[in-house]
């Protein structure tokens, strides 16, 4: 079986397509806003307004200084390849007209410049990030997208495993709780190997405001001592010396009533919605049923 090759003719006709000169035959031209549309490779999911109508602002003073790239597609419709972003600001401004380059560009070379553009110029989330490379890497592979985006086959690697992660990590990341993007990818890789861990500390994390500090020295702390990450590649172990062995201290323990509110059931975890917090239970299925009818017989609270 052959080995599939990266064609060079598409490295360079990226690099032509985020090239800010003209090419030989082609010329800046002011096309109308509303001749515009926007790319179907755009990898952002929001744009703050914020941001926004800060450049709109820029563009009434100063006009678009960057032209739009944009590409003639087969029902003859202007569709942007790079410039989403100043092309909605221009509009917010007022503007009836844009600078643009209009380019022939094929799909890949166009999800390519756009995360670029939006990589490189115009920071966006680490969620948009990981779900624009993902769907470049499907279009072609982790080695092509790594030369296409001028970036490592890790770095491709850990933003694919971000976007691959289970529904509540991504719903933490949309929310915006942590835009530490090696963070995000050890927390989906907890979820991977401990998902009722992972679980914990992402509800944590969004009800407890003290513990946002750095998300994946959070993921290392909560992960088993003494051994070894395999997505990290570092050794988790201390350098200090363990303590010597003492007798355990004896205690009496105090048993607090929990009331429960609500009883559910997530994937492969009981979840107990209490007057102490949420709590997450990792069990089989026959272990489930039991639970779930001793509580019903129950009168809400549990000694």
């Amino acid at each position: 079986m052959k080995n599939k090759t990266i064609d060079m003719g598409q490295i360079t006709s990226l690099a032509d397509a985020l090239a800010p000169a003209t090419k030989d035959g082609e010329t800046v031209i002011n096309v109308r806003i509303y001749d515009l549309k926007e790319g179907k490779y755009q990898p952002r999911g929001t744009i703050e307004n914020a941001s926004l109508k800060e450049l709109s602002e820029s563009i009434k003073a100063q006009g678009v200084l960057i032209p739009i790239l944009a590409r003639r597609l087969a029902d003859n419709t202007l569709e942007i390849v790079a410039g989403v972003r100043r092309w909605m600001a221009a509009t917010l401004a007022g503007q009836e007209t844009v600078p643009t380059i209009i380019r022939n560009i094929d799909d890949k070379t166009a999800l390519a410049s756009a995360l670029i553009e939006n990589i490189d110029r115009e920071k966006m989330s680490v969620l948009d990030e990981a779900i624009g490379v993902t769907r470049l890497v499907k279009e072609t592979s982790t080695k092509e997208a790594a030369i296409l985006l001028g970036k490592s086959p890790n770095w491709i690697s850990k933003r694919t495993k971000i976007a691959n992660s289970p529904d509540y990590v991504l719903s933490f990341a949309e929310k915006g709780f942590s835009s530490d993007t090696e963070g995000l990818y050890q927390l989906s890789c907890l979820a991977e190997t401990d998902g009722l861990a992972a679980r914990s500390l992402v509800d944590l994390w969004e009800k407890d405001p003290s513990v946002r500090r750095s998300l994946r020295e959070q993921v290392l702390r909560i992960s088993s001592p003494g051994k070894q990450s395999r997505h990290s590649g570092k050794d988790m172990r201390s350098d200090k010396k363990p303590p010597a062995k003492s007798e355990p201290e004896r205690t009496t323990a105090t048993i607090v009533p929990i009331s429960i509110e609500q009883v559910t059931i997530e994937n492969k975890l009981l979840v107990l919605s209490t007057n102490e917090g949420t709590m997450y239970f990792d069990l089989t299925q026959e272990i489930k049923e039991q639970m779930l009818n001793a509580l019903n017989n129950t009168e809400g609270e549990i000694p």
